[in-house]
């Protein structure tokens, strides 16, 4: 647990933080400071980049990536990758898997779900299109996955809860978010643990 003193300088009321970790990307959280600097370092791209690249003829050629997420799993120690791939057959826009164990290299596993060119043998991801991913361990073994994303054939944003990551159940109560949004197939999706809430943002 952290406090912000703010007992000398006539400001608000300690702050409680709890144990949620602290960027300090700016002075909100800082009453004073002395004898430091904040510095902001640029990142640097990988030499391997792309890290993910159209490989699979199921992949289409047009683009892969740009929507999707990638969380880290903390029990399997393995980072995971939902992706979108434009296709335009037969359908517009797919959901795939893939896998690393360092975030560079990924692989994409046979998950014998949805048939392509004849074949379950591919990467290709059943339920949400532009599907954004959170891991919730402590919850119920078929909710471990929670998702949140287009229904085909994009009828709007649901909710689903997923066992393995891969099978996606949209709840019959998950409805769409109200109001007009011209245009939503970028989703952010999180979990607000402060609130207790679930956060999308929509384009």
């Amino acid at each position: 647990i952290f406090y912000i003193d703010a007992r000398d300088n006539g400001a608000s009321p300690p702050m409680r933080l709890n144990q949620y970790r602290q960027l300090f990307v700016d002075d909100y959280l800082v009453a004073n400071t002395q004898g430091v600097q904040r510095v902001v370092n640029q990142p640097e791209k990988h030499s391997a980049n792309p890290s993910v690249t159209l490989d699979r003829p199921w992949e289409g050629d047009y683009q892969v990536g740009g929507i999707g997420t990638v969380v880290y799993d903390y029990q399997e120690r393995l980072f995971k990758m939902w992706y979108t791939a434009t296709t335009f057959t037969p359908e517009p826009i797919i959901t795939l898997y893939a896998s690393s164990q360092d975030g560079i290299n990924w692989e994409k596993p046979a998950l014998g779900l949805v048939e392509s060119g004849g074949s379950t043998e591919n990467n290709i991801v059943s339920g949400l299109r532009s599907l954004n991913v959170i891991i919730s361990p402590d919850d119920p073994p078929d909710q471990r996955y929670k998702g949140f994303g287009l229904k085909p054939p994009f009828h709007g944003r649901r909710g689903a809860f997923s066992a393995d990551g891969f099978q996606w159940q949209i709840p019959p109560e998950s409805q769409d978010i109200p109001g007009p949004i011209v245009s939503d197939d970028v989703i952010s999706f999180s979990y607000d643990p402060l609130t207790s809430k679930y956060i999308a943002a929509v384009k």
